[in-house]
């Protein structure tokens, strides 16, 4: 996929399994989420057990190295099976948060930490969107949490 224009906000790509999709050049914003539920209920366990068994036959899911994001989240793909550009895009370790001082943390810093509480992963990309007008700031949270070892 290379060049996507998105329109009218954010595209959801809800419960989405990728195995060897490369994203490149120019993209809108888009968000990889869980399974849609239904209004005010849970994703389905047996859906989220599905993606997870998916994934462990992987040997990489999503490409986004050479990908210029406006806005994006990847926190429903592994992040140990994207490819990534490591200046701009981090890969965070939820073990490596369990018992971080948030009082050591960057101002924001949950705009990235906090993706994990609807992730059933280990690992997820977060990434400072070189189209987004808050790139540097993003981009500053990111580079912070890699100097405390948070973020590779």
């Amino acid at each position: 996929m290379e060049h996507l224009a998105i329109k009218g906000g954010m595209l959801y790509l809800n419960g989405c399994v990728f195995s060897r999709v490369r994203i490149s050049g120019r993209i809108g914003p888009l968000m990889a989420v869980s399974p849609m539920p239904k209004p005010r209920e849970k994703p389905s366990p047996v859906a989220e057990q599905s993606i997870i068994r998916a994934y462990e036959s992987i040997d990489w899911a999503l490409d986004v190295s050479g990908a210029e994001f406006t806005d994006v989240s990847l926190d429903y793909v592994p992040g140990d099976l994207v490819r990534r550009d490591p200046e701009t895009q981090f890969l965070l370790h939820r073990q490596r948060l369990a018992d971080l001082d948030h009082r050591a943390l960057p101002i924001d810093a949950d705009i990235y930490l906090s993706r994990f509480e609807h992730s059933p992963f280990d690992s997820m990309v977060a990434v400072a969107p070189k189209r987004s007008r808050h790139f540097r700031d993003l981009l500053r949270i990111l580079e912070r949490l890699r100097e405390l070892g948070l973020a590779e």
